[in-house]
């Protein structure tokens, strides 16, 4: 008993490689400690302090994961694996881009901007280890810590009454949520204790006993349990329900985590879990197939009669996510028995996980110069939660900067060519059409054709005159001015760099 126990040690213990491998991870721990201290110690211009070296830091930590992907190895963390490390970077710039907005609010008198830039630091390295884990135990524990750290921010507007009620709403769908993932790993670690297979929470000893058994109605559950789980965040009927109305009452800053941060995390663990539960293919892939359909249609079309322009990015944000849940299923339907004795080229399967990854990636580029624009656009009423699509009427005489940031972000989430949005919906469609899901990929292009509507109804406002009181727009600084400009060019010079990745991967 006594030699398993020093086994078990031995083979948890961390080597240099695996330091190595966690250390975008440490260093944003250190980063998130160094802002509260930044806080404590000094007294003027401590907000842009701590916003600075957080940047800084977090720069610092992409580059670090990036790393990874070509040269440090370890037998989890990086050897074998650089695509968790992609995952990684990417979190991590999303939490990068959610530090820079918090410049808009951090006049706000119930603002607290060393315990925010803290918790969204925080956020990011656990939403980043989550990727690095091998067991569905340390999954669920980082996944947690990621959600709490969510509620905390979105409730952070201590004296806004939309906020805190938001963040009831989010810790109400996130219990939910929370409760049926952890009901689908108890299912999963039941299965695979009864087959007799040892450490029955790592994801290897899953998928081992889903081959043995793919038909056992535990295992089958307890995989549509933890996927129902994960589509909370990645915002999947109907576990979106939750996104207008938290969206609305969220801080600006915390909308875009949401819109990003959250979403990526849930888009990247689908992919994973979906490769894990390969063996149910035939169970789950129909269910889920109608369930992204639904969601995808009622995204839409609830999004077509909508005035108020964050809960407008959160029903778009929801329409999205089902496009890369289809595209995830034809991923899954690519690896899968189904196409056993056809001819799978791994070149196929790396550009359609790489299709996937760049969608979101570009999606998160789209999104910031809009986030970083609605920021600085005063609302009629109340504050930034009441922002309605007329506070943007007669915006191109008032900000002709804000106008083009905000135009070429919203045609790049519509998908109106050149922009980046049209070529990445259309390799996901060729993807679809490559795994024959004709009827998903139709309904899809209806989807995106009727998204149009909701989105230039608001550009429209950018033009049109209005007989509401003239407010004055805040003016970017020049780090801002830069900022915007750069994003806004993305949108269009992106194809080029899309065309230029996928020219190399083949």
């Amino acid at each position: 008993m006594n030699a398993e126990i020093l086994e078990s040690i031995n083979r948890s213990a961390l080597t240099a490689g695996d330091l190595l491998g966690y250390s975008p991870e440490i260093v944003l721990g250190v980063l998130a400690l160094l802002t509260l201290a930044i806080d404590a110690f000094f007294s003027r211009d401590n907000l842009k302090i701590g916003r600075t070296l957080g940047s800084c830091g977090m720069l610092f930590a992409i580059l670090l994961s990036l790393m990874q992907v070509f040269g440090w190895e370890s037998e989890w963390v990086g050897g074998g694996k650089p695509i968790f490390s992609v995952f990684s970077a990417i979190l991590i710039a999303c939490g990068f881009l959610a530090l820079r907005l918090t410049a808009s609010v951090e006049r706000r008198a119930e603002f607290s901007g060393a315990i925010t830039n803290c918790l969204i630091i925080l956020a990011t390295a656990s939403a980043s280890l989550l990727f690095k884990q091998d067991n569905l135990l340390g999954f669920f524990v980082l996944l947690e810590t990621l959600t709490i750290l969510l509620y905390a921010l979105v409730a952070s507007y201590r004296h806004s009454v939309a906020s805190l009620e938001a963040g009831v709403k989010y810790l109400i769908a996130g219990a939910v949520s929370g409760g049926m993932l952890l009901f689908g790993i108890m299912l999963l670690y039941g299965f695979t204790a009864l087959a007799g297979i040892s450490d029955p929470l790592a994801y290897n000893s899953v998928i081992t006993a889903l081959a043995a058994n793919p038909s056992d109605p535990m295992a089958i559950a307890g995989a549509l349990f933890l996927i129902g789980g994960l589509m909370f965040k990645l915002g999947i009927f109907p576990m979106n329900l939750w996104i207008p109305d938290t969206y609305q009452g969220a801080p600006m800053h915390v909308t875009f985590l949401l819109a990003t941060l959250s979403k990526a995390t849930g888009l990247f663990a689908m992919l994973i879990f979906l490769s894990v539960f390969l063996p149910l293919y035939k169970s789950l892939f129909p269910v889920l197939l109608v369930v992204a359909l639904i969601s995808m249609i009622h995204a839409n079309v609830t999004a077509l009669g909508q005035q108020r322009v964050k809960r407008l990015i959160g029903l778009s944000g929801a329409s999205h996510a089902s496009y890369l849940m289809l595209a995830a299923l034809a991923f899954m339907k690519y690896i899968s028995p189904v196409f056993e004795g056809e001819a799978q080229e791994d070149i196929v399967l790396f550009m359609m996980l790489a299709a996937i990854i760049l969608y979101m990636v570009f999606y998160v580029l789209s999104l910031y110069p809009v986030f970083a624009a609605m920021a600085l656009v005063p609302a009629h009423k109340g504050g930034e939660q009441d922002l309605h699509i007329d506070d943007f009427a007669e915006l191109s005489s008032r900000s002709p900067l804000l106008t083009t940031a905000l135009t070429s972000g919203i045609a790049s989430l519509a998908g109106i060519p050149p922009t980046i949005g049209f070529v990445t919906k259309l390799v996901l469609l060729w993807i679809l059409f490559y795994v024959e899901m004709y009827i998903p990929a139709i309904i899809m292009l209806l989807c995106v054709g009727g998204s149009v509507y909701y989105y230039f109804a608001w550009v429209r406002k950018f033009y049109e005159k209005s007989d509401l009181p003239k407010l004055e727009t805040a003016k970017p600084l020049f780090a801002g001015r830069v900022g915007l400009s750069v994003f806004s060019a993305l949108t269009v010079l992106g194809c080029v760099i899309y065309v230029l990745v996928f020219s190399q991967i083949g």
